[in-house]
C-alpha cells in the first residue's frame, strides 16, 4: 500500500443505496462511479481528509449471486483504474442477500488483489455468519435507522486497516470475532492466568475467558422417508405466502406470527386469492402464479397419481426476512406441532 498518499477507498454499495432503484433493480450487472453516492458522502465526511471514497462500486444481489466471476474482474479493474487501497461494503444490517454480496466482496479484495476490507451487518445476517471467520465485519443494527452510527465507525476500523494491515483482538477493535487466535506476551504464565479467573469467578467478579467456545445448536436430521406413496406432505413455508387480506398481519420484515391457510379442494393456488409478501426478494413472479412458491398444483397431481398418500389441506407460512433467530425457532416448533396434529409424516419447505 502506498503510504505517501491520501488513502483510497472503493465503497461497495446495492443499487438501492447507491440510488438507482428497489427491488427491480436487483438485477443489474456491476456498475462503477467516481467518488461518493448514498451513504458512501457520510463515508467521506466521517474520513475527515484522512482517506477518501475514490469510487463506488454498484451491482444488484440478484446478479452477483448469480455472477460473481463478472463482480470480481469489474472489482480488480475499479482498483487499478482508481488505485484504490481499501475496500469498505454497506452497511448491509439485516438485509440477507446485501450481507452475502458485501461479505463476498471483502473476501474477493483480501483474495483477489491482497486488499484490506471491512463491511458492517446485523449479528441476524446470514451473510454474518457465512462470511465471520473470513471476513472483518463490524457488528451494525437490523435497520438504516442505526446509519449514522455504524458509517463514523467503519471509517475508523477503515483507518485503522490501512495504517496496519491487521488490527488488535476482535473485543478491542469491536469487530465481530474470527476465531483466530495469536500469541502474545503477557506479565503471567498461563496458569497466574487461569488461578485469577478462578478466584474473580469464586467472588463473583466479571471476568473474561481467553478462549471463547461458541456453542453450536445442532439439530439431528429426520430419518428418510419409507414409501412416499405413503406420505402425507405438508407446505411449511417463510416466503410470506398468505390471502389477499393478510389477516393474521404477518410483517414482511423480522416477523413475529405465523398463520395457517386452508387449500382444502384446490387443485391449486391462484392470484386472485393468494399473494406474497416477502420484503427480502422480488415477488412479482410469485405473486403472478403462487404455485411458483408453494406447489400446490404439482403437488395435487402426484396425490391423484397415488404417488403421495395425501397433501395437508392447509399451508404453514410465515416471512423470513430478518427474522430473528429466537423468533423463527418459536415459529418452527410451533408450526410443527400444528403438522404433526395434521398426520404429517413429511414436509416441503420452499425457502427463498
Amino acid at each position: 500500500m502506498n503510504r505517501q498518499r491520501e488513502t483510497r477507498i472503493l465503497h461497495y454499495l446495492n443499487p438501492f443505496f447507491a440510488g438507482m432503484g428497489g427491488e427491480e433493480a436487483n438485477d443489474r450487472g456491476p456498475e462503477l462511479a467516481t467518488g461518493s453516492l448514498g451513504p458512501g458522502r457520510l463515508l467521506d465526511k466521517s474520513l475527515a481528509g484522512r482517506a477518501k471514497v475514490a469510487a463506488t462500486l454498484v451491482c444488484g444481489e440478484n446478479f452477483f449471486m448469480e455472477h460473481e466471476e463478472e463482480v470480481a474482474g469489474k472489482l480488480i479493474e475499479a482498483a487499478g483504474e482508481h488505485r484504490i487501497d481499501l475496500v469498505v461494503a454497506g452497511p448491509a444490517f439485516s438485509a440477507g442477500r446485501y450481507g452475502l454480496a458485501c461479505g463476498a466482496i471483502c473476501e474477493l479484495a483480501n483474495g483477489r488483489l491482497g486488499l484490506p476490507a471491512v463491511t458492517a451487518m446485523s449479528l441476524e445476517n446470514p451473510g454474518t455468519e457465512y462470511r465471520r471467520r473470513r471476513v472483518y465485519i463490524l457488528p451494525a443494527g437490523e435497520s438504516v435507522k442505526s446509519m449514522s452510527e455504524i458509517v463514523p465507525r467503519l471509517a475508523e476500523f477503515a483507518m485503522k486497516l490501512a495504517a496496519n494491515g491487521t488490527p488488535g483482538p476482535a473485543a478491542v477493535e469491536g469487530y465481530l470475532p474470527r476465531g483466530i487466535r495469536r500469541n502474545v506476551r503477557t506479565e503471567k504464565t498461563a496458569a497466574q492466568r487461569a488461578v485469577d479467573m478462578l478466584l474473580k469467578k469464586l467472588r463473583g467478579e466479571p471476568y473474561e475467558t481467553e478462549i471463547r467456545l461458541e456453542a453450536q445448536e445442532r439439530v439431528a436430521p429426520a430419518p428418510p422417508i419409507g414409501a412416499l406413496d405413503e406420505a402425507v406432505v405438508a407446505i411449511v413455508t417463510e416466503m410470506g405466502f398468505l390471502p389477499h387480506g393478510n389477516p393474521d398481519r404477518i410483517a414482511s420484515s423480522r416477523a413475529k406470527v405465523w398463520g395457517r391457510y386452508s387449500i382444502a379442494g384446490m387443485d391449486a393456488v391462484s392470484a386472485e386469492k393468494f399473494m406474497y409478501i416477502h420484503g427480502g426478494y422480488n415477488t412479482r413472479r410469485v405473486d403472478e402464479d403462487p404455485n411458483r412458491g408453494v406447489p400446490v398444483d404439482a403437488l395435487r397431481a402426484l396425490e391423484r397419481e397415488g404417488r403421495i398418500k395425501r397433501l395437508v389441506d392447509e399451508i404453514f407460512s410465515t416471512c423470513g426476512n430478518g427474522g430473528a433467530l429466537t423468533e423463527m425457532k418459536r415459529i418452527g416448533q410451533e408450526m410443527a406441532r400444528e403438522v404433526r396434529r395434521r398426520g404429517a409424516t413429511a414436509v416441503i419447505l420452499p425457502a427463498t
